[in-house]
């Protein structure tokens, strides 16, 4: 069985009986090489190096059709880093030294070919190629991040990479997780990925010297070169290959794909114009793997977008504010723009007093945070109508008890009118006249509203939640519930965390 970290070799001599020496001399596998294919002139070779892209070239000089030294040319104009090694005779010398000029690794002549020399000289290649190998593709890895998140616009490469990789094609995978996404949002100088585990991920993708991995902002992104690997067939496996890895690490990975084949500036481009969809299903992972669409476009729909603290300001002053928060609320989801969802959650958390990394990590889907958005408005326009002049300061007083005590299951009209500093009769007149509801209905509203805020961001059981809002009983809390809502306590805390279909319009 092949090693698929063993270096591909291409044999080249126009002697048959030298490559079949060649081949049997010494053991190429053990010593870490594989032996792709062999050729018995140049152009033969520039055709099989073509389909091959072996690592190291080992040919003669004096060929026919097309010699050594125009054969390592043309290959150096299509794959700079290839390795060569020169096999030629004393008389083809001077051949061999303007091979060194081009860059060739080395040369041996034909009369001290032994398994010992081409053994020990195979050795000291392999070295060279690996630590070559290492540095350039963290080399390629630093240019190409840096180059991603350089200026947006910008399809020029650098000038070290533009020989490599500016004409060739690649299928693109990004991946990236969405719990050190949400860590890297709430903590500064938090690295996603360190480099160790960036090289650790690229050694088990068992990628090819034509592949592409680099690291920039939050994703690791993975070019696959043309070949078998990106036949449609073969994304699902690759998806699969992912998400075992970080799994492995106990994360769960979120994986984007944009099939292409396309060149390093095109996908750049795209990149530019899909990191807010790409960073808003990585906040909302709904989806393991997402398909990159160039046609999807939603900016166009909706319109300028006011700031998170103009519209939570101006809700709280209208009459239907909830209604204006919601529309806000559906204008962010329709456009992905994260930056202003993360400003909401952030003037909410610190009304709130809340730690973020307490409840930004239990809203997976965008209706949770949906739903945790308005009922914190609700919860903390409450106590503003306890201030509100359209309410007597009797009503004041009723409404701040139950917001204190509402968790007291002893809690009765009699105790909510004696803070209101009024009979309980009267109590319950003013509060028909004043909030068209009983002390009563009002106490079991308050009491559903706080119960739906813990279903949705704790992971307190369904008595615990009852004791919480002043229910003794789970049952007979659960039938209040389901009268208020049109649902058992349990089956409203999964509904609100099911998923939507991911690259479908909201």
């Amino acid at each position: 069985m092949k090693n698929t970290d063993n270096i591909n070799t291409l044999l080249v001599d126009d002697d048959a009986l030298v490559l079949e020496d060649l081949k049997r001399l010494i053991p190429w596998e053990d010593l870490g090489f594989t032996i792709v294919g062999t050729a018995r002139n140049g152009k033969q070779a520039l055709k099989q190096f073509r389909a091959l892209r072996p690592q190291l070239v080992i040919t003669d000089v004096v060929m026919p059709l097309k010699d050594g030294i125009e054969l390592i040319e043309a290959i150096k104009d299509m794959e700079p880093g290839t390795f060569f090694l020169i096999l030629s005779s004393y008389d083809e010398f001077d051949y061999a030294k303007s091979a060194l000029q081009l860059g060739v690794v080395d040369y041996l002549l034909k009369t001290e070919i032994t398994a010992e020399t081409l053994s020990r000289k195979l050795c000291s290649i392999y070295t060279g190629i690996k630590s070559t190998k290492k540095t350039y593709r963290r080399h390629q890895s630093l240019e190409l991040q840096e180059y991603f998140e350089g200026s947006y616009g910008s399809a020029i490469l650098p000038d070290s990479l533009l020989e490599a990789i500016r004409t060739k094609r690649f299928s693109f995978y990004c991946c990236s997780v969405s719990s050190l996404y949400k860590k890297s949002l709430f903590q500064e100088d938090f690295a996603l990925f360190s480099p160790s585990l960036v090289a650790d991920f690229s050694g088990k993708m068992k990628l090819t010297d034509q592949d592409l991995i680099f690291q920039a902002d939050h994703y690791i992104f993975l070019g696959l070169s043309e070949h078998a690997k990106n036949i449609p067939q073969a994304a699902p496996l690759l998806f699969e290959e992912i998400n075992r890895y970080f799994l492995s690490l106990e994360y769960q990975s979120a994986v984007f794909h944009y099939p292409g084949p396309c060149t390093i500036s095109e996908f750049k481009k795209l990149y530019e114009m899909k990191k807010g969809h790409m960073d808003w299903h990585l906040f909302f992972p709904e989806a393991r793997y997402v398909r990159i669409r160039p046609s999807l476009d939603t900016s166009s729909r909706t319109g300028r977008l006011l700031p998170a603290y103009e519209i939570f300001a101006d809700a709280l002053q209208k009459e239907n504010g909830r209604e204006v928060l919601e529309r806000w609320l559906t204008q962010i989801h329709m456009s992905c723009c994260l930056p202003e969802l993360i400003r909401i959650f952030n003037y909410l958390r610190t009304l709130f007093h809340q730690d973020p990394d307490d409840t930004i990590f239990r809203l997976t889907t965008f209706q949770a945070f949906k739903l945790w958005a308005l009922d914190g408005f609700d919860l903390w326009r409450t106590p503003k109508a306890a201030e509100s002049d359209a309410y007597s300061a009797h009503i004041k007083n009723a409404i701040l008890c139950i917001s204190n005590h509402y968790g007291n299951s002893s809690l009765s009209v009699e105790q909510i009118a004696e803070a209101a500093g009024i009979s309980s009769g009267r109590l319950s007149v003013l509060f028909k006249k004043e909030l068209g509801k009983t002390p009563v209905e009002y106490l079991t509203e308050y009491r559903m509203k706080m119960a739906i805020r813990l279903l949705l961001h704790s992971n307190y059981k369904i008595y615990e939640i009852a004791n919480q809002v002043g229910y003794h009983s789970a049952q007979y809390f659960s039938q209040i519930f389901l009268q208020h809502t049109g649902q058992k306590p349990l089956d409203y805390r999964k509904s609100t965390l099911t998923t939507i279909v991911i690259g479908e319009k909201p």
